[in-house]
């Protein structure tokens, strides 16, 4: 990386943990330190440049997916009925009764964004990032809103019958032999009763993929990587058990409501599996645009920094963020040629422990002499903002 000093001046020796700190390290200024994360908050004008055009995205996005959720099917779909002697319709795929939903899609997709929202915000008792929390909670909403529209496509252009799609139909007897294929058993939906809802009907035909689905594991499988991620489960070392049930509890809640869906007869197993696909694919694209890594323990609870952004907690090589002399302003510009760097050179130093600092990957992360003096010009920096 350019500009950098790999030495470590004594400055930033003086800080580390393993040597004797030169600044004040009263309750008062322990405190502002702690607290030092709020000089990295941005004012209003910076936080709208760098999220206006994401947050016209997603309206576009919902709004766009709303609309295609209410449109009739494009293609026309056939489904099979078999009649009895007697007059009755067997064909039990899609002859379940219509049942009111467990779980409404709009509480799903609600649910699906402030669960993880809520632990975002709990995590920065220790973190102590708003950056962080941006870029978590812009993260999931961006998995959410993208296999939402995935998943809405799949639903207009292809679709399928819901369980309960003869319930709703109420097939008109009077069609009976009009029907095409082998033996004259298929038949679309022309063969529905004049008196079905077509709200009803149109949403019966509308099973493939499940929605819900998509939006709980996009959703739940996004907080089990900042999990992961913060907690450092899949690492190194043997964590503690309990760390694993964390890991695996929202999973466990996307599959909870995947299997809903089947209980209240609203989708198939099918529908569920590729749901559950949609919205895992979605999390764990979004995760990797927000995050150094994905799986690598060593940088993966490292929020990226976005090129040319009117905010970013990550400056330039230079000054603060290189390592080299240490200046009593920080720069907080991005460069003009963005390159992959995953260093926090304003993270606060109990923001993760040290052992868990990137190494071992040249050109790709800090190394620990370069965080070492980043983390001793954060705290000097505290120590003057004081």
């Amino acid at each position: 990386m350019r500009g950098v000093d790999r030495t470590i001046p004594q400055s930033a020796m003086n800080s580390h943990p393993n040597h004797q700190s030169n600044l004040d390290d009263s309750p008062q200024q322990n405190n502002r330190r702690r607290l030092a994360f709020i000089d990295h908050l941005p004012t209003f004008r910076q936080y709208v440049q760098d999220t206006w055009l994401d947050l016209l995205v997603v309206i576009c996005v919902g709004a766009l997916a709303l609309g295609l959720n209410s449109a009739d099917n494009a293609s026309t779909r056939q489904f099979p009925i078999i009649f009895r002697e007697d007059g009755d319709v067997v064909y039990p795929t899609f002859s379940y009764p219509r049942r009111k939903s467990i779980i409404p899609i709009w509480l799903d997709a609600l649910l699906a964004i402030l669960i993880p929202t809520l632990f975002f915000i709990i995590a920065q008792i220790r973190v102590r990032s708003f950056y962080d929390f941006n870029t978590a909670f812009w993260g999931v909403i961006w998995a959410i809103a993208s296999t939402t529209l995935f998943q809405v496509f799949i639903k207009t252009l292809i679709g399928g019958f819901r369980p309960h799609f003869l319930s709703v139909c109420n097939p008109d007897l009077s069609r009976i032999g009009s029907g095409t294929g082998f033996q004259g058993i298929m038949y679309d939906i022309s063969i529905c009763s004049p008196d079905a809802n077509k709200a009803h009907l149109r949403d019966a035909t509308k099973s493939f993929p499940s929605g819900h689905t998509t939006a709980a594991a996009a959703g739940y499988v996004y907080l089990s990587l900042y999990f992961n991620a913060k907690m450092k489960i899949f690492s190194n070392e043997r964590p503690h058990f309990y760390k694993l049930l964390v890991f695996l509890a929202p999973l466990l809640g996307a599959c909870l409501i995947g299997g809903v869906l089947t209980v209240d007869n609203s989708h198939h197993w099918y529908d569920v599996i590729a749901g559950a696909i949609i919205g895992t694919i979605g999390a764990l694209s979004a995760f990797r645009m927000s995050y150094a890594s994905i799986w690598d323990y060593r940088f993966n609870h490292i929020p990226l920094p976005r090129p040319k952004s009117a905010w970013s907690p990550f400056g330039t090589h230079d000054g603060y963020a290189s390592g080299s002399a240490i200046n009593t302003e920080p720069k907080t510009t991005t460069p003009e040629n963005f390159s992959y760097a995953t260093g926090v050179p304003t993270f606060p130093s109990f923001a993760h422990p040290r052992e868990w600092c990137p190494a071992g990957a040249p050109g790709d992360a800090w190394s620990r002499n370069e965080l070492i003096n980043a983390d001793a010009n954060f705290q000097r920096q505290a120590h003057y903002g004081a």
